[in-house]
């Protein structure tokens, strides 16, 4: 019996996909196993093909997986496209009634077990709505996980629509499960041996709820934005809590009115957020140097997906990292961080707001679609935090004779910061270079001293943002370099690659810090290292260009991906078999 196991649906938009995906993702969770949740779909407002795997094992399961075990095929697409994912180990569950799948075009090595969604959804609910509850039974069944664990979440998921809903729902999917454990008796094993439900501390939780509930413990206030995908679903997460928090969320009507929103929310004295995919980030950019210059703190979220242009809307890749780290004309500090997994989402995002308070400076959280979209268990996050404010001048210390000076010269490069409406704390902020009150001015040694004095924030930035991390081994063959999502993908490639008899074979070297950049620590930890290989998914080699620049180190070989699609474990194993074999 395998460690890990892929399950996947396949169908039309609005047949219930993600939503019995993630139900999936949930109920193998409370078995004691891990889970990783991925979804493909195309930029339709309706129809497309759409899909929902979930990858499940008794180890960590960090990564999307290629070849399915068991397929839920709610039309021929399901079979057509996938079909290369498919061997004979492979279960097919399917309405062969219902599905229209053209069986004859395909010469199928998987078992095929027909499950009458239709049929069985009309007669325990009389509509064919719950015919995605019945295949969640039938999976569930196929799996060996226990009926009432799965009907105890169905009445979680849906016991705001009322008891009738929750009832229906749970009779279809108790008709699903028995249509799988009246088959014979020779279905194939795909049950984990010692799981044990109900794993205690355990959520499942995607890049984007990670960064979102991120942001609510650091104490936001007001969050903006205007709908792009992939960043769309924070958006979603921010106003669905907005009435459980102090928070305000405001769906701008484009993103040059979200940054400045929000710009202006944070010179007010609020903890502030923004967020948007790279085109609505294109419109942002102004505004980044803006606040560059006026030194007000700020959040963004920037969400990765393939240009240029609109590019592929709802694909993933790592093309915008150059384009991030040289937002905005002129030269002001700034924080890029690049979260590589759940955790560090919302360890970092806590992080970013108090960076971007503390040093009066702009925190960009590096994201892309994989991270966001994905969701995998965690253990549970810290759910109480106590949030001081930083770098934020006292009633008490500002000068009765309103000398205050908001700009002031410091050694470390931030002034003590009033907000409006502080008694003596007046102060004047616009576009241009100003001297320590804020008065403009085009004088060459004060812009000097203005334009220097922000720079030394970074001396300050590099002690407090994360360093690079050694995953794996200390010494290795191979070591790869990867930043933001790419970790996750890593993870998995470790875990598989160095076997006991070969412990090891791989190692890696993660970035999350690119901006500024860590060159000292990350040196040092190349040291150790025999064959460097850079791992990220775009076609220039961006972080490969970006580490050059910084430590003069040129990384002889790359692995990249720049069609939309993720990292797969499997494929970038089989490129380091095929250089072992060399």
């Amino acid at each position: 019996m395998t460690s890990t196991l892929n399950w996947k649906i396949a169908g039309l938009a609005g047949e219930g996909i993600a939503t019995t995906g993630l139900l999936f993702a949930k109920l193998a969770m409370r078995h004691g196993l891990n889970t990783f949740a991925y979804g493909e779909y195309p930029s339709l407002i309706r129809g497309g093909h759409n899909t929902l795997q979930v990858a499940v094992g008794l180890e960590p399961v960090t990564v999307q997986q290629r070849q399915v075990d068991v397929l839920l095929a709610l039309n021929d697409d399901a079979i057509k496209l996938h079909l290369a994912e498919l061997d004979v180990n492979s279960v097919i569950l399917a309405d062969k009634t219902h599905a229209q799948i053209k069986w004859e075009n395909y010469n199928l090595t998987a078992t095929v077990i027909d499950v009458p969604l239709k049929t069985i959804s009309l007669a325990t609910t009389q509509g064919s709505i719950a015919e995605n509850m019945v295949a969640l039974g039938a999976s569930s069944a196929l799996f060996g996980f226990k009926l009432e664990v799965l009907q105890t979440l169905i009445a979680e998921i849906f016991g705001r629509k009322g008891e009738v809903v929750v009832q229906k729902n749970q009779a279809a999917a108790a008709a699903g499960y028995s249509a799988i454990t009246a088959q014979p008796n020779n279905l194939p094993k795909l049950n984990f041996p010692n799981i044990t439900p109900d794993q205690p501390k355990q959520i499942l939780v995607s890049g984007s709820e990670a960064i979102g509930l991120g942001a609510l413990s650091a104490g936001i206030q007001f969050y903006a934005a205007y709908p792009m995908s992939p960043s769309s679903t924070l958006l979603h997460f921010m106003a669905e809590h907005e009435k459980n928090f102090p928070l305000v969320v405001k769906h701008a009507e484009d993103e040059i009115s979200a940054i400045n929103q929000a710009i202006g929310a944070s010179f007010a004295g609020a903890r502030a957020m923004t967020a948007s995919a790279g085109g609505g980030f294109a419109l942002m950019v102004e505004a980044c140097s803006l606040a560059g210059v006026a030194e007000t703190p700020l959040v963004v979220m920037e969400a990765q997906r393939p240009g240029p242009a609109t590019g592929l809307p709802t694909w993933t890749g790592q093309a915008d990292l150059q384009f991030v780290l040289h937002a905005g004309h002129g030269e002001f500090p700034k924080v890029v961080i690049a979260p590589g997994d759940m955790q560090e989402c919302f360890d970092y995002t806590r992080l970013a707001f108090e960076l971007a308070e503390k040093y009066q400076t702009q925190v960009y959280i590096l994201a892309d679609k994989l991270i966001l979209e994905s969701a995998m268990n965690v253990t549970s996050f810290q759910a109480q935090h106590t949030n001081q404010r930083l770098s934020m001048i006292a009633q008490e210390a500002l000068p009765a004779d309103n000398s205050y000076q908001r700009f002031a010269d410091t050694p470390e490069g931030y002034s003590p910061r009033s907000i409006p409406g502080q008694a003596h704390g007046l102060q004047l902020t616009n576009s241009y270079e100003h001297d320590e009150h804020g008065y403009a001015t085009e004088d060459a040694e004060m812009t000097i001293k203005m334009v220097n004095k922000r720079q030394r924030k970074l001396a300050g930035l590099i002690l407090e943002t994360p360093p690079p991390q050694l995953l794996g081994p200390a010494e290795a063959e191979t070591t790869f370099v990867s930043w933001g999502s790419t970790k996750m993908v890593v993870e998995n490639v470790l875990r598989q690659f160095n076997t006991p008899v070969n412990p090891n074979s791989v190692n890696a070297i993660h970035l999350s810090t690119l901006m500024p950049f860590p060159t000292d620590a990350f040196l040092q930890l190349t040291q150790a290292a025999k064959n460097l290989v850079m791992i990220e998914g775009n076609l220039s080699g961006q972080g490969q260009a970006l580490i050059r620049e910084k430590t003069g180190l040129d990384i002889p070989e790359s692995i990249r991906r720049y069609d939309g699609r993720p990292f797969y474990a499997e494929d970038i194993i089989a490129w380091l078999k095929t250089r072992k074999a060399k």
